[in-house]
């Protein structure tokens, strides 16, 4: 048995001469299905919505309320944890503990823990943590509410020497032993002192002791601290009054840099937002994320307008005394283009009319194949649309009704377009039509979605090489269930969709707008059309 294998289809003109017939050789009754439907269509043209002129209303909301503070670094072990800074830059008694199981709405805050009953006699230093706790404890309230916040304690031994000076360098000083006792001048018997003259350059450091008892000593190094050739060991101790290797050992300068710490994201809960500037002072800043609302006007640069419910429009509408149309997104279409589309069914037409009353281009039927025989048919009218719309200086483009169903019958059809449109200025696309017959018997209704798109794509790269725009023409849910839109995306896209604001979601080129509309020097109905390309 001999197999045969099926030559791909090529995509160029064939001659199809013998195949296209007249009207008047078909029984038209079972071959057109008379007026395209692709929508359900309204009675009346849409009556195009009326809007004034006018700069839309602004209203700021709060999108997430978040609130930032900048934290030291380095006083703690575990990451994203240090000490809040205030407006100064300067440490706090509180401690921010970043962490990302917080819930919405909370603040966590950690203090040291401070007895309440503490005397401020007692400890400086618990005076001021008190102090503190006490204006940032009032100021969240104020700012926040009760619970809104949670103020954790933690215990003296769990933080770093409490600052109790705002601008000195004392509170990153690692010894947590009462602070109050360091700066005494008579420290000569503490342990620190005595491992300072260690860096001095002196040959015989196991003498140093031995010079310390000779206080007469101490009056006249003050006068000799440069001369280093004095072999006297009694010069040890003016290092004594030397504090200089110490604050070395402190990380953080006096005025502390921003650079050297973190900041951290403090959430609040969405209800909630900062009374103004009350927490400035502690050093927390408002760092939410807030949106403008634009309503009933124009938003910025005129590109958008928003009704009364804020929301874009989208289609055409009239502002003050002009008309606009705008995208599937809401933004203005500029130079729109003022179009319509003709076949037979409006046998009648004044050119010159249709030319004065603003229409910029016409798409005139080629033809139609018949969904019952599958025979291509020229359209009656064709040859008189072409004469007198190109006689009247209107751009035109063609379109034939579809019923291939394979993609040799798609090239057939758009072999049979070329062949008609060879002798005319043609400058708008050459489109496939394609919609449902309405009868429920096409033979192309029961077309799967893949393969109607494959007969698709066919006619438009047919059409494509032989030198003209291919485009699609089909209604809103055609282009959503019976093609796949993105294989078609590439082709000029011809939208029927019978609204006065269209929420089609994909590009478009053109868009027929009404299967029912009026327009000067043509009888009867006739379907309206915006193009939003230049062609």
């Amino acid at each position: 048995m001999e197999c045969t294998v099926k030559a791909a289809v090529e995509y160029v003109e064939i001659d199809v001469s013998d195949k296209i017939v007249d009207e008047s050789e078909i029984d038209v009754s079972k071959e057109e299905t008379g007026l395209a439907k692709p929508e359900a269509a309204p009675e009346k043209t849409p009556d195009i919505p009326k809007y004034s002129n006018k700069t839309a209303k602004e209203t700021v909301v709060v999108k997430e309320y978040k609130y930032q503070a900048k934290i030291s670094s380095g006083d703690f072990k575990e990451e994203n944890v240090g000490f809040i800074l205030d407006a100064k830059g300067n440490k706090t008694n509180y401690i921010a503990k970043v962490k990302e199981d917080y819930i919405d709405g909370e603040i966590r805050l950690f203090v040291p823990s401070v007895s309440p009953s503490a005397s401020a006699s007692a400890s400086p230093a618990v005076a001021q943590t008190l102090a503190q706790q006490a204006v940032w404890d009032s100021a969240l309230v104020n700012a926040f509410g009760s619970n809104r916040y949670n103020i954790i304690p933690l215990t003296l031994a769990d933080t770093p020497a409490t600052v109790e000076e705002p601008e000195g360098t004392e509170p990153t000083a690692k010894p947590t032993a009462a602070p109050t006792e360091t700066p005494a001048p008579t420290a000569e018997p503490t342990p620190v002192p005595t491992p300072v003259p260690t860096p001095v350059p002196t040959t015989e450091p196991t003498a140093t002791p031995a010079a310390t008892q000779k206080p007469e000593s101490t009056a006249t190094p003050a006068a000799t601290p440069t001369p280093a050739a004095t072999a006297s060991p009694t010069l040890s101790p003016s290092p004594e009054a030397t504090p200089v290797p110490t604050p070395t050992a402190t990380p953080i300068p006096e005025k502390p840099s921003y650079d050297n710490y973190k900041k951290a994201d403090i959430y609040i809960n969405s209800t909630v937002q900062i009374k103004d500037d009350i927490l400035k002072s502690l050093g927390i800043t408002d760092s939410s994320v807030r949106e403008v609302l634009y309503s009933d006007g124009w938003g910025p640069g005129k590109t958008s307008y928003y009704n009364s419910k804020g929301e874009k429009l989208k289609g055409q509408a009239k502002i003050g005394d002009n008309i606009y149309n705008f995208d599937a997104e809401g933004n203005i279409i500029k130079n729109v283009i003022k179009g319509i589309d003709v076949s037979k069914y409006q046998p009648n037409i004044n050119w010159k009319k249709v030319k004065a009353s603003g229409v910029d281009f016409v798409i005139i039927r080629a033809g139609y194949r018949g969904y019952s025989t599958g025979a291509m048919v020229e359209d009656p009218y064709f040859k008189t649309h072409m004469k007198g719309a190109l006689d009247a200086g209107l751009k035109v483009g063609v379109y034939f009704y579809s019923q291939a169903i394979s993609t040799e019958e798609a090239v057939e059809e758009a072999s049979m377009v070329l062949q008609l449109i060879k002798k005319y200025n043609i400058t708008y696309p050459v489109f496939f039509d394609t919609e449902a017959t309405g009868t429920g018997v096409g033979r192309a209704d029961g077309l799967s979605t893949s393969h109607r798109t494959k007969i698709a794509n066919a006619f438009c790269k047919t059409i494509q090489n032989s030198g003209y725009k291919a485009g699609v023409y089909a209604s809103k849910s055609w282009f959503y269930y019976q093609l796949d839109y993105s294989a078609l995306s590439a082709y000029e896209i011809w939208l029927a969709h019978y609204t006065d604001s269209t929420d089609f979601k994909h590009h478009y080129d053109m868009w027929q707008y009404t299967g029912t509309g009026s327009c000067d020097g043509v009888s009867g109905a006739v379907d309206l059309n915006w193009c939003y390309t230049k062609y």
